[in-house]
Formats: structure tokens, C-alpha cells, sequence
């Protein structure tokens, strides 16, 4: 079926290619066999604190067998994973990380923050990084700061991230339940449209 995520995918595949869409869980690995990279993004609201007196469910525990089995059986080169913070004290995690080592490989991971390499967002995520072929993975070296320096750029803000697209966006008006809202100090000299309420002239 035809989804947003792989119109997305197809669209920013410099090299073409298309993309599969389907159950995680109803896919066999061994169509997938010669890959160098797998890269795993299980669901994160059971492990996120955004998502009050969540619990690890069936659902994420199949998942992370699943991604056991793709190991097992692919063997690939490098394995990836991204998930929230708490992910880490999962057994979801513990499977794959015990799943990893029993399979040879050298694994890392940390907290890392998304700005800290050019997202225009302070998103904190557990990025896992293991290989197969002896090396131990090292924390990458972040590329932007909060405060740059004469090894980082500064951080990435959304502005930045759209600049590009701002001279064709339509102009924005206060909707007026965000006028209500405002001190009457605001509303008297803004530039409204005909919502009754003072045009600023």
C-alpha cells in the first residue's frame, strides 16, 4: 500500500529503489540476504515519558524477537537502532543487546542529542551502533553546538531548517480565538483582517 513514509522514502533515495511496505512481524529475513546494514526503529510510547504509566507490551517484546531473528539470520555488517532514553532499561533491549553479543558483535550506545549534528531539534535519543567485523563502534563526534566552536556550527534552528520554503509560504493570521486571548495592548495595533477587531492604521 501506498503511505507517506514511502512516498517520502522513494522521493529522497538519491540512488532510486523503492521501498517495501508491510508487517515487520510477517516478513521473512532471508529475502533480505547479502545486506550490509540493518536498521531497527521499534515503537517508542511504551518507553517514553511523554506516555504516563506506560508498560513494555506483548507487542514490543514480539518485535524485539523479530529483530533477533533478522539478526541471526542476515548476520549483516552493522546493525543500527534509535529509540527513547528509557529504552535502554527495556527487555525488548536486553534481548537484542544479548542477541548482538551472542552473535559477534562489538556494540555501543549512548544518549545523544539530535541537534548536536544538525536537526533543527533537541530531541534526546538511545542511538545504538553495532559491527560485525571486529571494530568497536565510538561515539560519533558531534558536527553542531549550542555554543559553536572551531570544531562545531552552531545549532540548527527551525528557521533554518525552512528557510528556503518562507518566500512561498501563505501569509499567517491570528486565528480569533488566539486574538481573545492577547492583552488588549496587543490587539489594537496588530494588523487583523476583518474579525472585528482594530486594523492597526
Amino acid at each position: 500500500p501506498e503511505t507517506w513514509a514511502r512516498v517520502v522514502a522513494r522521493v529522497n533515495r538519491a540512488n532510486g529503489g523503492d521501498c517495501i511496505t508491510a508487517d515487520f512481524l510477517d516478513v521473512d529475513p532471508r529475502q533480505f540476504a547479502g545486506i550490509e546494514m540493518f536498521q531497527a526503529s521499534p515503537p517508542c510510547p511504551n518507553f517514553s515519558t511523554a506516555k504516563a504509566h506506560a508498560t513494555e507490551s506483548p507487542l514490543d517484546i514480539a518485535l524485539a524477537r523479530q529483530t533477533c531473528r533478522y539478526i541471526r539470520t542476515l548476520k549483516p555488517k552493522f546493525f543500527l537502532l534509535e529509540n527513547v532514553w528509557l529504552y535502554r532499561k527495556s527487555e525488548s533491549w536486553r534481548l537484542i543487546l544479548h542477541c548482538l553479543k551472542q552473535t559477534g558483535y562489538k556494540v555501543g550506545f549512548w544518549r545523544l542529542c539530535a541537534a548536536d549534528y544538525g536537526t533543527p531539534q533537541t530531541r534526546h535519543r538511545m542511538i545504538v551502533v553495532a559491527r560485525r567485523d571486529g571494530i568497536r563502534p565510538h561515539k560519533p563526534f558531534p558536527t553542531h553546538a549550542k555554543t559553536p566552536d572551531m570544531f562545531c556550527q552552531r545549532w540548527n534552528g527551525w528557521l533554518d531548517a525552512i528557510a528556503d520554503l518562507v518566500p512561498f509560504l501563505p501569509d499567517s493570521e491570528f486565528a480569533a480565538w488566539q486574538l481573545a486571548r492577547l492583552p488588549k495592548e496587543f490587539t489594537e495595533t496588530l494588523l487583523v483582517d476583518s474579525a472585528g477587531y482594530p486594523d492597526g492604521s
